[in-house]
């Protein structure tokens, strides 16, 4: 039976679920909700707004709010389950206005533009006595003015929004991307920072320097402790007197976590009231933490090493069963280094730095092992039905590579040939000196 018909059948609100919560045997509490909705460009607004998201289950919340300053994506205490489950049991989801029941995106292009979709989504852990209603699941398309959706949508947006700004003063975050770019006597000046997978690229451009490099993740927390003392938060949303990027003394500032949350600022460097609060000093420092990073323009001593990079993944079907290897050229505190890195499901990321005698054994081995016999494989069993997979990547300082990868379809002996390589890695992984977690 429609969701929607069965609801107005028994004309009902969403369960009053926080009486679960104490274990009571009372409703149950939810377990999961989801609310999105997009505004079509040629749409009413009522908002003002085009689009926005919010999503929580336990231990997570993720709010995509109509201004970026507003998102948050990390952790929520069981509070915000217990004080929503309060603010769900009084949602009225009877008779939203508009087409319901089927795929929003169902619709034409150009009666998209004109309309608003939205979907939502509950549900319910199973309370006391082992019972659960079953989930709910509305979407559908309406003009933006129906009057149903748009208040429970207002209780949502508030809600959520007060939740998020709470959560940003207390989570814990870390940097996952930064641009800074400066123009000095008409030439431009800029660096990059990119954090993903335990692998953080920083590059200069301009002037005298022209580098990328993989640095160590320590640059994070550095970045982190730089933010916090000179006030980097309050710079979001900052434009300078006179700002206009072609100015001669313009620079462009942003700054984003892991949590969403973005800091971005413009101006002009030299000029009253061009520039936020502590400007000077917070430039100087970040050009030091970056700068000291990237270490000098000399003294690469890993530059005749046998590999250039290396990367291993294999696949399952849980969790455990992912293992990424990777091999790969980054300078810690301006001295580069060849890295083994290892990550297994969701345990940390294992690190070791290879000497030149790893290095060359582990060449060794791939030549040994006839790996290049593999390049240009890519596979994939389409009739499978369980989900093993791997990627291999090797990569050399002259230009060779080798690239292979299968999903349910693997390159002669693949068992064999992939065992030796891990045993050799995990060898180093539980032998060198200096091998930590982070």
């Amino acid at each position: 039976m429609n969701i929607l018909l069965l609801l107005g059948l028994l004309t009902l609100t969403v369960p009053a679920s926080a009486h679960a919560a104490d274990g009571s045997g009372g409703d149950p509490p939810i377990r999961y909700f989801q609310y999105w909705v997009r505004y079509g460009e040629k749409a009413v607004r009522p908002g003002g707004y085009g689009s926005l998201s919010f999503e929580l289950e336990k231990n997570r919340m993720n709010v995509f709010a109509p201004e970026p300053a507003g998102n948050f994506c990390g952790p929520a205490d069981s509070s915000v389950i217990r004080d929503f489950s309060v603010l769900a049991a009084g949602l009225d989801l009877t008779d939203w206005a508009g087409e319901s029941g089927k795929d929003p995106f169902s619709l034409p292009e150009k009666e998209r533009e004109k309309s608003c979709v939205w979907s939502l989504t509950i549900i319910f852990a199973e309370n006391g006595r082992g019972n659960a209603p079953g989930k709910i699941r509305i979407s559908g398309s309406d003009d933006g003015t129906g009057e149903k959706r748009l208040r429970a949508e207002a209780e949502l947006l508030r809600f959520f929004a007060d939740k998020a700004g709470q959560a940003r003063a207390t989570a814990p975050r870390t940097p996952v991307s930064l641009l800074y770019s400066v123009k000095t006597d008409g030439k431009n000046f800029w660096y990059t920072l990119d954090a993903d997978d335990g692998m953080v690229r920083l590059s200069a451009r301009g002037k005298d320097r022209n580098v990328t490099e993989y640095v160590s993740p320590k640059i994070l927390g550095r970045l982190n402790a730089w933010i916090s003392e000179y006030g980097i938060d309050r710079w979001n949303g900052f434009t300078g007197a006179g700002y206009t990027r072609n100015a001669e003394d313009a620079f462009t500032f942003s700054l984003s976590f892991d949590t969403q949350q973005t800091v971005s600022a413009q101006g002009r460097s030299g000029i009253p009231g061009g520039t936020p609060p502590r400007f000077a000093g917070a430039e100087a420092e970040l050009r030091r933490i970056l700068d000291s990073a990237l270490g000098p323009a000399a003294g690469d001593d890993v530059s005749g090493s046998p590999l250039s990079g290396f990367s291993y993944a294999k696949s399952g079907t849980s969790l455990d069963s992912h293992v990424v290897y990777k091999i790969y050229r980054r300078v810690d505190d301006g001295l580069p280094h060849m890295i083994l890195s290892f990550k297994k499901g969701r345990d940390p990321i294992t690190e070791v730095i290879m000497d030149r005698k790893s290095l060359e054994g582990f060449a060794d081995l791939i030549r040994e092992l006839g790996l290049a016999s593999w390049n240009g494989f890519h596979g994939n069993n389409r009739n499978a039905l369980d989900g093993y997979g791997f990627g291999l990547s090797v990569s050399y300082p002259d230009g060779r590579s080798i690239s292979a990868s299968g999903h349910n379809a693997f390159p002669k002996d693949y068992g064999k040939r992939t065992n030796e390589l891990c045993r050799y890695l995990n060898g180093l992984l539980e032998e060198t000196d200096g091998a930590r977690n982070r």
